[in-house]
C-alpha cells in the first residue's frame, strides 16, 4: 500500500501531531510505501496546493492530512477524481477544525479516545468512525535514561506544555506556589507564564525549552508530571511519556484523562481552584507509585496503534 502523510509543522517542531506522524510512518514502513510531505513554509493554504503535484506522482492509495482546513479539503479533492482513500487522524480535538474534517466525510475518521468517538458520531455525516489512541515510544521513554539536571529544590514537579492558553500552565504556577516544598519545571510556556512563574515561585521556578530527543532525560529528572489542559484537548502525548518514565500524574478530571492515565495519578475537577490542585499534588507527592505509571503506559505502545492502523487501512 502506498501512503501519504501531509505534516506541515513536522520538521519545523515536535507536538503531538508531528510526533503522531514520525512515530507511525515509521512503523508503517516496514510493510507499506510511506512519503511524508512536510516542513511547510509559505502557509498551509500555498502548502496544501504545492503538495498536489508530489501526491499525484507517488500516487497514493491512502491520504492522511493532519492539519485540517485547506490541507483536508485539497486531499478531498484529490480523492474524488482517484481511488484514493482519506483517512483522518482527530488531533484537533473536540471542536471546530474535527468538525470541518468530518464535514468532508473522510473514509475513515480515526477518534482518539471513546470520549472523542461518541462526539465524533454526532458530527460525522454518516461519517465511519474508528477508535485509535496516540501511543508512546517505549524504548525511548523508560527507567534507564540518565537524568537532565537542573537546579531546582527537590521534589521536581513537571509541566510540558505549549504557549496555548487552554494548556493552563498558569493554574498550575499558582497551584506549586502553595505546595511547602519543591518546585516547577515548565517544558515549553509563554511569556507569560515565565513572567508569573518567576513572581510567585522565585527560584523554585525553571522554563525551558527541549529538542523532543532530550524529554526523556528530563522527565526523568521529575518527582510528578501535571498537566490540567481544557477538556477540548484531543489527547496528550505528553501524559504517556510522562508515565512511561515512571512519573504519576496529577490531571484534570474528566472522561478523556481517566481513560488514558487510569489509576496512574490523580484528578481534579477545577484547576483553577489553587487549593486543591495544590492538594492533590502534594497527595501525589506523598504517594508511593511504584510500577504503576509505567504499567499504565504500556497500554498505549506505538507498536500496538500501529497494528491497528494496518488492521483498518487493510480494509480499505
Amino acid at each position: 500500500m502506498r501512503i501519504v502523510f501531509i505534516s506541515y509543522y513536522s520538521g519545523l517542531v515536535s507536538r503531538g501531531v508531528e510526533t503522531f506522524v514520525a512515530e507511525l510512518s515509521k512503523r508503517l514502513t516496514k510493510n507499506h510505501k510511506i512519503l511524508v510531505i512536510q516542513n511547510g513554509k509559505l502557509g498551509i493554504f500555498w502548502h496544501a496546493l504545492k503538495s498536489l503535484p508530489k501526491i499525484a506522482k507517488f500516487k497514493p492509495d491512502v491520504i492522511i492530512p493532519t492539519n485540517g482546513g485547506w490541507q483536508s479539503l485539497t486531499a478531498k479533492i484529490y480523492c474524488i477524481f482517484t481511488k484514493c482513500k482519506m483517512v483522518i487522524s482527530g488531533q484537533a480535538g473536540l471542536g471546530r477544525y474535527d468538525k470541518w474534517n468530518l464535514m468532508l466525510k473522510p473514509d475513515v475518521f480515526i477518534a482518539l479516545s471513546k470520549r472523542n468517538a461518541v462526539w465524533a458520531k454526532k458530527h460525522s455525516r454518516g461519517a465511519r468512525i474508528e477508535t485509535i489512541p496516540n501511543g508512546v515510544n517505549l524504548s525511548r521513554f523508560k527507567l534507564q535514561v540518565p537524568r537532565f539536571k537542573v537546579d531546582l529544590q527537590k521534589p521536581i514537579i513537571l509541566c510540558v506544555a505549549g504557549h496555548e492558553k487552554y494548556k493552563r500552565v498558569e493554574e498550575t504556577i499558582k497551584a506549586v506556589s502553595l505546595v511547602k516544598k519543591g518546585s516547577l519545571l515548565v517544558a515549553g510556556g509563554s511569556q507569560e507564564t515565565k513572567r508569573l512563574g518567576k513572581r510567585l515561585l522565585g527560584n523554585r521556578f525553571s522554563q525551558l525549552k527541549f529538542p523532543h530527543k532530550k524529554m526523556p532525560a528530563v522527565y526523568r529528572n521529575a518527582e510528578l508530571f501535571t498537566l490540567v489542559s481544557e477538556s477540548s484537548e484531543a489527547f496528550g502525548i505528553a501524559y504517556l511519556e510522562a508515565m512511561a518514565c515512571g512519573l504519576p500524574v496529577v490531571a484534570t478530571d474528566d472522561s478523556l484523562r481517566r481513560e488514558i492515565i487510569g489509576k496512574a495519578g490523580l484528578f481534579i475537577k477545577n484547576p483553577e481552584d489553587s487549593k486543591i490542585y495544590a492538594k492533590a499534588l502534594q497527595k501525589a507527592l506523598d504517594k508511593k507509585w511504584g510500577s504503576i505509571p509505567r504499567k499504565q503506559s504500556q497500554k498505549f505502545s506505538w507498536h500496538m496503534v500501529a497494528e491497528k492502523y494496518e488492521e483498518i487501512l487493510g480494509s480499505l
